[in-house]
């Protein structure tokens, strides 16, 4: 048995009553011609108060601007040839009580003999979605702050503010890695205090903290090496000298020697350094590279300290 357009009409009535998403019609200057009944339990406002009234009137100044852009940009296209349909947009309702909700409105154009009539869609309440996605956005910023303060932690020396052995071993890497695909040379320098346990013992650990402090902020301000020193464990530092062959290298060092041996420390303290000098060699490995700098270090202070091993 077939069913009447009365039935029809009650059912489809029912279901558009009875969704939760807002179902509207309205005509091509977005005035409101129709709505569903369930509009006032998202708005707060009567039929009468919307049906006759222009949809952005009901947003916030800013969708008010952005809805208007879509409508331009498609009037346009419409004008171009182009039937492309303006879809989704999110955008911020203002309830008849001033709240302020985010909803997600989806827009077709209707047309009726080939002229453009009018717009049929429906509304739907995102603002519990929207307060999650911010507090989602929050959670990754401060996760983001985490992150970059932990890998302060671990990229930088507590006590010197020179970058940390474990800087020094992923920027090794990658210099190997750059030397090895792009052909650019580097050096390495390792030196450590002539001396520096006489300082702990006579001065206390503090001075000989002072002393690691100034030394750093001497090398980092007067020679430039902010960005190539690392601390690579109590009175031992290395630097990474990028672009640079053996001949700069030594004459890096030898600046670096002199240069701290003429400063005057804290309470008029002078100290020297005992350098081992190297530029990478083909496909050496980290560790031998380190190996080998490591060992010309320890020639210098067995030939006396206050000198430079080339190796």
């Amino acid at each position: 048995m077939k069913k009447s357009c009365c039935q029809d009409y009650e059912r489809y009535k029912y279901i558009i009553e009875n969704t939760k998403d807002v179902v509207w019609e309205m005509a091509p200057d977005f005035v409101y011609t129709y709505l569903s009944s369930n509009s006032k339990e998202m708005s707060g406002y009567e039929l009468s108060e919307m049906i006759g009234h222009r949809m952005p009137e009901f947003l916030n100044e800013e969708s008010q601007r952005y809805v208007y852009g879509l409508a331009t940009a498609y009037l346009q296209k419409r004008m171009q040839g182009d039937c492309a349909e303006i879809g989704l947009m999110e955008v911020v309702f203002v309830c008849k009580d001033g709240k302020e909700k985010w909803v997600e409105v989806a827009a077709k154009p209707m047309f009726e003999d080939g002229q453009f009539c009018g717009y049929i869609g429906t509304t739907r309440d995102i603002d519990e979605k929207k307060v999650c996605e911010k507090q989602l956005q929050d959670a990754l910023a401060d996760l983001k702050i985490m992150n970059e303060r932990l890998k302060e932690a671990v990229y930088f020396d507590s006590l010197t503010g020179a970058y940390s052995r474990r800087k020094f071993e992923d920027d090794l890497s990658a210099a190997i890695a750059n030397r090895q695909n792009e052909a650019i040379d580097f050096a390495l320098l390792f030196f450590d205090i002539d001396y520096f346990k006489k300082i702990n013992d006579q001065y206390g650990h503090k001075m000989g903290d002072h002393v690691l402090v100034e030394l750093t902020d001497l090398l980092k301000e007067t020679l430039g090496m902010a960005n190539h020193l690392f601390r690579w464990g109590g009175d031992e530092f290395a630097v990474i000298l990028p672009a640079t062959d053996l001949a700069e290298a030594i004459k890096a060092a030898e600046k670096i020697r002199t240069t701290v041996g003429e400063h005057k420390f804290l309470d008029g303290t002078q100290i020297t350094l005992s350098i081992g000098v190297g530029a990478y060699q083909s496909d050496e490995t980290d560790n031998q590279l380190i190996t080998r700098l490591d060992t010309a270090l320890l020639s210098a202070k067995a030939k006396g300290r206050n000198s430079l091993v080339i190796c």
